[in-house]
């Protein structure tokens, strides 16, 4: 490459650079935000942390952050990961992953740790409006159809709620075991309030895996 663009290649991601490390920390402060970053980073790498149409519909977007999204995650959509159009995505995750370049807000433990704390406040939520929204006792009770194919999960009703659950349960069991130490998280994994929500009965397997996952992780922090 010629080395006049290779100075301007540098300049722009120098300027991208920049861009990125004004705006990480409110996502590192604000743990719903931390949770969206850290989904977005990860999309379409694991089962627990699948390929979907849009960013928005990953469970933690459609609160929108708005304004305060001020890198646009909510707006990505995933089904140009691994595209052209995933160029802004893939620069976001270099610089997350290059100590040098985002120091205090690279990628690890201290994220993963606000993002599983951002998903409790989520399950707290979402508690809160089953319970002043007054679902019916066969919305409460409704199984969950799903199969997983070709790196999608494929849901065959059509109730949100149990949707959202299921996903944010998946993001819960891929986030946790790389969470470092937290009071606030120990106390959570201690307590698991929020899986006592009777929305959970149509999800036994996936609440029992973060039910594991918890004393996987309070084992951890006391070993």
């Amino acid at each position: 490459m010629d080395k006049k663009w290779l100075e301007v290649e540098k300049r722009q991601h120098a300027a991208l650079d920049k861009f990125f490390f004004s705006q990480i920390p409110a996502y590192r402060d604000h743990e719903k935000h931390t949770a969206l970053l850290c989904v977005v980073y990860h999309i379409g790498n694991d089962a627990y942390v699948p390929w979907i149409p849009e960013i928005r519909n990953t469970g933690l977007a459609p609160y929108k952050l708005a304004e305060d999204d001020t890198l646009l995650l909510g707006d990505m959509e995933a089904s140009h990961v691994g595209t052209d159009k995933d160029q802004y995505r893939q620069c976001l995750i270099r610089f997350l992953q290059d100590s040098k370049r985002s120091r205090q807000f690279t990628i690890g433990p201290v994220l993963y740790t606000n993002a599983v704390l951002g998903i409790i406040k989520m399950f707290e939520n979402l508690a809160w409006g089953r319970t002043h929204l007054n679902f019916s006792n066969e919305e409460r009770s409704i199984s969950l159809l799903l199969t997983f194919k070709d790196g999608l999960w494929n849901f065959h009703n059509n109730v949100f709620i149990q949707n959202l659950w299921f996903r944010l349960l998946g993001y819960t069991l891929f986030f946790l075991p790389r969470c470092g130490k937290s009071e606030q998280l120990i106390q959570h994994c201690r307590q698991q309030t929020f899986l006592t929500e009777p929305m959970l009965n149509c999800l036994p397997t996936r609440t029992a895996l973060v039910r594991q996952a918890m004393k996987e992780y309070l084992e951890r922090m006391e070993a």
